[in-house]
């Protein structure tokens, strides 16, 4: 009997504590409603204020959202599937090596004049040219353009970007100061380790990491074999009048004119800038510019160019941001007039176009506050947005009050109704009735 009694007290307890939950929740879900009701009441009573808030809003985040170039990102895994195994085995390759390239095309005078005159590539003039822009020992203590794009070469691109650099005028630099780099270590590494007398390892002989003379330079070339000429082109036509490729055109033939005119500087970028002076890889590349731009008259022989897979990215982004900004105004234009042309009114302009550009003032601004990642895939379909403004329902809430409360009667700006059945009909070979009675377009 106690254990009948506590049982029955205890589910009257449990049903006491449930009415409680029940009446809490639905206090709070009517005090809720109330809420939302007054806020809704308040728009409806006090539709010029809500208007005046919107767009007060929806300026401030345009204002915002105008740099919103800012968050497109052109790395080459956006234009990847997010989950594809390309995509993850690129992730993964990259923190390990660079898979982010620019190169600096070269071409000497040689390119448009042939027939042997000209610069070629392995002159020292030419060299010592690319191993400024490069940097070198010679640079090195110059100023932030004049010391080479690679003006740290034990950084491992956490100071200036750059991880690696391969060129014909690396590859000389590299061989030219092999000896004594292997001289330097024989001395660290071998003596000083095995002999307890402290050695000036610093030691005379070996050349520098810099362009040396012709002579030597010309010996160094002969050694490298190879692994220079793979690095140089000459692609001029050594006689015009003949075919030497048998392809029946004998202005195309590339057997050369004996002069190196072209050759290119391929840089390794690293992925991760965040201890670097840049922000991103426009400003990495723009740096790059500087430097080919800030080269001494005498160090100006060549033409140099920018380019390679992470600068066409950037190009590629770049471009249809800017055609965007072009075709905007055409868009705007072309939305207007559909809009005018099917409602016969030019306020239903207003009324349809000035919610969704609101809506994209605040999207575009969200974006760059939230700071998300805008493809320029995204981008390109902005103009879309607008013009889907012809589609837009051409009603507007009034608010009239009487003795019962509020009531909201939906109108319209023209004969809506009449007007868009009949143009949809003739624009899109359709055929039907529309009962211009319903609620959905009243008059």
């Amino acid at each position: 009997m106690v254990d009948e009694d506590l049982r029955t007290e205890t589910l009257a307890a449990l049903k006491s504590v449930r009415d409680l939950g029940d009446r809490v929740t639905n206090l709070a879900k009517e005090r809720m409603e109330r809420g939302f009701e007054g806020m809704y009441t308040a728009a409806l009573t006090s539709p010029r204020m809500v208007v005046v808030v919107c767009l007060i809003v929806a300026g401030m985040l345009g204002q915002v959202g105008m740099s919103f170039q800012d968050q497109i990102d052109d790395d080459v895994e956006i234009f990847l599937p997010d989950d594809a195994e390309s995509t993850d085995l690129l992730l993964e390759v990259r923190e390990e090596w660079s898979t982010d390239i620019a190169i600096v095309y070269i071409r000497t005078d040689n390119a448009a004049l042939g027939q042997g005159l000209g610069d070629n590539i392995s002159d020292e003039a030419i060299l010592r040219e690319i191993s400024w822009v490069e940097g070198d020992d010679e640079n090195a203590n110059a100023g932030a353009t004049s010391r080479g794009i690679d003006w740290n070469k034990d950084d491992r691109g956490r100071e200036d970007g750059i991880l690696w650099i391969l060129s014909p005028a690396q590859l000389i630099k590299e061989a030219n100061s092999a000896d004594g780099r292997f001289n330097n270590s024989m001395c660290k590494n071998g003596l000083q380790s095995r002999i307890p007398v402290s050695f000036d390892c610093d030691v005379p002989g070996g050349g520098a990491y810099a362009i040396p003379d012709q002579d030597r330079i010309d010996t160094l070339v002969d050694n490298l074999g190879a692994a220079f000429t793979a690095m140089v082109r000459d692609t001029n036509d050594l006689d015009p009048t003949v075919d030497s490729d048998n392809d029946g055109d004998p202005t195309n033939d590339l057997d050369g004119d004996g002069v190196w005119d072209t050759a290119a500087i391929v840089i390794g970028l690293n992925h991760d800038l965040n201890r670097t002076d840049f922000e991103d890889f426009s400003e990495l590349l723009a740096h790059i510019q500087n430097v080919i731009d800030d080269r001494p008259s005498e160090l100006s022989n060549t033409d140099m160019t920018v380019t390679g897979l992470t600068k066409v990215l950037e190009d590629i982004s770049t471009e249809i941001y800017n055609d965007l900004l072009k075709m905007l105004p055409y868009s705007l234009l072309f939305t207007i007039g559909v809009i005018t042309w099917l409602h016969r009114s030019a306020k239903v302009v207003v009324i349809t176009g000035l919610p969704i550009l609101m809506a994209l003032a605040v999207t575009f601004g969200s974006t760059v506050l939230l700071d998300l990642t805008l493809t320029p895939m995204i981008v390109a379909t902005f103009p879309s947005s607008l013009d889907s403004a012809s589609i837009m329902p051409c009603t507007w809430s009034t608010v009239s009050k009487n003795e019962d409360g509020i009531t909201s009667t939906r109108r319209t700006a023209t004969t809506c109704c009449d007007d868009v059945v009949g143009r949809t009909s003739i624009l899109f070979q359709t055929s039907g009735t529309w009962n211009c009675t319903e609620p959905a377009c009243w008059k």
